[in-house]
């Protein structure tokens, strides 16, 4: 298998070495290519402004569309989830004639629905959000692309050097018992597999959501991980005295992800956590 993935920072850094581990030529196209792993063949590239054709090989037959935006402004959306993701999809379409499936990461921001409502593929999205707007926009870019494609909602991702939640906790960070605020989470190395798991898969659908089926409330994921810093010792702020990220409140079904026979490694914030406990200690 000859795979390209675009936008390849961490996400698609994992994915490829997965694909490279079971034989597959993977290329990586990234501004700074000095971080991609080595098993990744680099493609020094901006997306957005960057000629392309010239640079993407022409035996490529499975693409990733992994790219992050590079801030949290409006433009930079448009810039990573548009203009490249066009500009990419032009030049694949140019360049690769054995081109036969188009993977995109995309996230559970496209939904609007709170309450704790459940959501899976089938349910309605209107965000009201810049940033779901236009994922929403990406994702049909794909489905216009004339390619077998899966777009993959991905929920809150975390996992190693993915901090923010624990620093919010040990700073004190406050969610209150009710009403009840769900989140969803998925461990980045169980997206990456479940991405890789998808390439080359004949009965793949065109949408997944990707989150590990466990939704908690935000109480309930602060208290246990509060417990286990004070068990270890870290100094922890006053309840209270930080400040508390907004959430969602939805509950995100995995079920069709499921169904393809994937599991995830990581089922739960306490196993995800966990895993990574000894790295968020060596970082205090």
């Amino acid at each position: 298998m000859k795979v390209l993935i675009a936008g390849c920072g961490d996400l698609g850094g994992r994915i490829g070495r997965i694909l490279a581990g079971r034989g597959a030529r993977v290329h990586g196209m990234r501004r700074s290519v000095e971080r991609l792993p080595v098993e990744i063949l680099p493609i020094a590239a901006d997306m957005t402004v960057a000629p392309l054709e010239s640079l993407v090989p022409e035996d490529i037959e499975v693409l990733f569309y992994t790219a992050s935006a590079g801030g949290r402004d409006e433009a930079a959306y448009r810039a990573a989830y548009l203009t490249g993701l066009s500009r990419v999809l032009a030049a694949v379409r140019q360049k690769c004639p054995h081109l036969r499936q188009v993977l995109f990461s995309s996230s559970t921001s496209v939904y609007h629905q709170g309450g704790g409502a459940e959501v899976d593929e089938t349910s309605p999205t209107e965000p009201t959000r810049f940033s779901g707007r236009i994922l929403l926009e990406a994702e049909q870019l794909v489905r216009e692309s004339g390619y077998a494609h899966c777009v993959v909602r991905l929920s809150g991702i975390y996992g190693p050097g993915r901090f923010w939640l624990l620093r919010s906790i040990r700073d004190g960070a406050a969610y209150a018992e009710t009403p009840v605020v769900y989140s969803n989470r998925i461990h980045i190395e169980d997206a990456a597999r479940f991405m890789a798991f998808l390439a080359g898969h004949e009965a793949a659908e065109p949408l997944y959501i990707c989150s590990d089926g466990s939704p908690a409330p935000m109480a309930e994921i602060a208290a246990w991980l509060r417990a286990r810093m004070a068990a270890d010792g870290i100094a922890l702020a006053p309840v209270g005295a930080g400040s508390s990220p907004g959430r969602a409140n939805r509950r995100c079904r995995n079920t069709r992800m499921l169904q393809t026979g994937f599991e995830p490694a990581y089922p739960d914030y306490q196993a995800g956590y966990s895993a990574l406990w000894d790295q968020w200690r060596r970082a205090q």
